[in-house]
Formats: structure tokens, C-alpha cells, sequence
């Protein structure tokens, strides 16, 4: 549009034209068509748009300044598979579907670890109960993590599933051991810093209610050891004996550095080889992750794959290859109880472990299908995952290889 005094033949740009001729370059239906058109055109990569949008909905869920009721995820949950079951009608009732059950498995996880908490220091505590796990700590002291059985001195709505305290002089406790001592519990740590690493989020989901201190020492009251502390009874003990050895043939700082790289035991370490992994970027080293499981699953699957291939009679009749991944997931099984590092460990075997059931299926192993296939697994089972950077540079680093 263009306007000029009268009789003259000089136009002039109207006020807001060079923004009118910019709209009138946008067609909306012609984007609307060409968005539809590139949607379409994934339909068959979907699943490695799935884990993002599991994050989106666990993002929502964790932003959340209060927490949904459980009617509300259940009505959540129910429109998710309703729109699930309309994903070959449309490809946005797919992406819907996964962000609603998303969020409904965050709430789920939520309501499988949640534990009342202490609200407030609270000394003279009674309390009894089984040392589900333990960490070293200097001068023969431990962490140990209590299952809660027997308290007094806490309110009823307070009294945790587990709690985690300090004992000094508790190198002869182990896991599956009945404990009964006084103690002092406190609520949870806060972060430091606005916006810092929250610990006390990461004992939540590991439904701890408070952490503290034991105050004198505890006694030890015989009995059977429960079942589902009996396995992890054997490995920590298997754990111990590996680090032993390790420290005996590698005295000091390296040796309690290569004991965490075998065993993912981190204590004794030191902080002059911590600060110089960390400068170095090699922190992601400690402990046993992805790096380590991926090193003893492929190293197990070649040595038998190869060994295997040595016998005729067994490399031409027989799916050798399909041997080695069996064999390659059952130490990677055995290494994850082994270590028993968490949710990193655990999330690393899922990782490697997808793979050799690939080779199983006759799929190709190396795939953004299985590394899509693993996130979703660990987001189901672990949605808290989805801001750890563990998780996140994990992902990332393999989706980038």
C-alpha cells in the first residue's frame, strides 16, 4: 500500500507496510500442510521420539509446585491409553499419549517409594531394624541404611521406611545384620544452593526418611537373615574379598582407585587422586557405569564368541554368536550385583543388556532403536532419572557415538 499527495507521482511507504508484505509471504495452510507432511514422514522412526516425550511429561510432573492426587493420575492415566489406542488415527494422539503416561509413571514411582519423614531433630530415638546397605567411611566407621522395623520416640505419621545413619566402629556389620541402638534423626538435607544438587531428593526415592547418627553401639540381635537381604549379603561380602586383593597387591591411593573401577567402591580413593581424575576429566572413571559394563559384556561376548569359533563342529551348526550374547548379559548381571551402585549401575545394565537382546532377536545391536528401546525402560522404572546428569550424558554420549 502506498500513498502520495495529490497530482503527484512520488509514492511513499505507508506506516506498517514492510510488516504487512512480511505477513503476506506467510501461508499458513501451505506450513500447516508442510508440518502434517514431515510429521507423516517420521511415522516410522516414532519410537526414537518416545523417550522425549516420556522427559516431557516426567518434567511436567516434577515442576509441579503441588502434588496431583491420585484420582488425577488415574484420570491422566486412562486418557493416555485412550490415546494410545487412537495412534493410527493420528501421530500429535501418539506423542499426547506418551507425555500423559509419562507423568503417570512419575506419580507411580512416587507413590511405590514414598515414606513418611522427620519433620525435626529428634534425639533419644529408639530404633530397630535390618541393615539393607552400607558405605565405608574413614576409621572404620559405616553408612548404613536401615530398613526400619521396630521405633520410638517419632510420631506415627513420621516414622520412615529407611533411614540412613552415621555408626563409628561398624566394620563388623553386614548387610542383613538386625541392629538395635538409639539414634538421632534429622529431616533430609536441603540443597546448599538455589537451584543445587539435591541429596535429599536421591534418599527419597530411595524411600530414606531421615538420616542421623547412632549414638552409642548398636546390638546385634540373632536371627535368620530375610531373604531379600541374603543375595546382597553374599556379593557385598564377594565385594569385600575383591577389594582386599586389589589393595594388597596395589597398596594406598591407586589401589583403592582401582578396587572402584572393579567393584564401584569409591571409598579410600583419597583426595589427591580425586582431584586429579576430575582434572583430568576421567571422574566418570569411579565407580562402575556404563564405560565398565560395556568394557566386561563386549570383552566376555568376544572371548566366548571367539573360543566358540575355534571348534568347527560348533561355529557351522550352531548360533555361536547368540551363545556369547547369553553368556555376555549373564556376567553383566552378575557384575551389576556385584557393584551395587544404584541407579546408575542398574540404568547401565539396562543399556548393555538391551543390546545382547538384540543380537538374541536378530536385530542389529548397534541402534538408536535399542538405545531409544533402553530409555524408555529406565524411564519407566526410574523417571527421577530424567535429571540426573548421569542419565543425561550417558544418553547423550552413546546417542552422539
Amino acid at each position: 500500500m502506498t500513498v502520495s499527495a495529490l497530482g503527484s507521482t512520488v509514492a511513499e511507504n505507508a506506516k506498517g507496510q514492510p510488516e504487512l508484505r512480511v505477513w503476506s509471504w506467510i501461508n499458513l495452510p501451505q506450513m500447516q500442510s508442510w508440518f502434517l507432511t514431515q510429521l507423516e514422514a517420521q511415522r516410522v522412526h516414532l519410537l526414537l521420539y518416545v523417550p522425549f516425550f516420556m522427559l516431557l511429561g516426567d518434567y511436567i510432573y516434577f515442576s509441579l509446585s503441588v502434588e496431583p492426587s491420585v484420582w488425577l493420575t488415574v484420570v491422566l492415566g486412562v486418557s493416555g491409553l485412550v490415546a494410545f489406542a487412537l495412534r493410527h488415527r493420528s501421530v500429535a494422539a501418539l506423542f499426547i499419549a506418551i507425555i500423559l503416561l509419562g507423568f503417570t509413571t512419575a506419580k507411580i514411582r512416587e507413590l511405590e517409594v514414598a515414606t513418611p519423614m522427620v519433620r525435626g531433630s529428634t534425639s533419644g530415638v529408639i530404633l530397630g531394624g535390618w541393615i539393607a546397605n552400607f558405605s565405608d567411611r574413614a576409621n572404620d566407621a559405616r553408612m548404613l541404611e536401615i530398613v526400619v522395623d521396630d521405633v520410638s520416640g517419632v510420631p506415627d505419621d513420621e516414622i520412615p521406611r529407611r533411614v540412613r545413619v552415621y555408626a563409628p566402629n561398624a566394620k563388623q556389620y553386614q548387610v542383613g545384620d538386625y541392629l538395635a541402638f538409639n539414634a538421632y534423626l534429622s529431616p533430609l538435607p536441603r540443597p546448599v544452593t538455589p537451584g543445587g544438587f539435591d541429596y535429599g531428593r536421591n534418599m527419597f526415592f530411595s524411600s530414606v526418611g531421615a538420616g542421623g547418627r547412632v549414638i552409642g553401639q548398636p546390638e546385634v540381635i540373632p536371627g535368620d537373615v530375610p531373604l531379600q537381604f541374603q543375595y546382597r549379603r553374599i556379593f557385598r561380602q564377594l565385594r569385600a574379598a575383591i577389594n582386599e586383593r586389589i589393595s594388597a597387591v596395589i597398596p594406598g591411593a591407586l589401589g583403592h582407585f582401582g578396587a572402584s573401577m572393579v567393584t564401584g567402591d569409591r571409598f579410600g580413593i583419597g583426595d589427591e587422586v580425586t582431584l586429579s581424575v576430575q582434572i583430568s576429566g576421567l571422574a566418570h572413571m569411579v565407580g562402575v557405569a556404563g564405560l565398565h559394563m560395556s568394557i566386561v559384556g563386549g570383552f566376555v561376548f568376544w572371548a566366548v564368541r571367539a573360543l566358540l569359533a575355534m571348534i568347527p563342529i560348533l561355529a557351522l551348526r550352531y548360533p555361536i554368536k547368540k551363545w556369547a550374547a547369553v553368556a555376555g548379559l549373564l556376567v553383566c548381571l552378575l557384575y551389576m550385583l556385584l557393584a551395587d551402585a544404584g541407579s546408575r549401575t542398574e540404568r547401565s545394565f539396562i543399556m548393555t543388556a538391551t543390546f545382547f537382546v538384540a543380537i538374541l532377536l536378530d536385530r542389529p545391536a548397534m541402534s538408536l532403536r535399542n538405545l531409544a528401546i533402553s530409555a524408555i525402560i529406565v524411564l519407566t522404572l526410574t523417571p527421577e532419572e530424567c535429571f540426573g546428569a548421569s542419565f543425561q550424558m550417558s544418553y547423550l554420549a552413546v546417542m552422539s557415538i
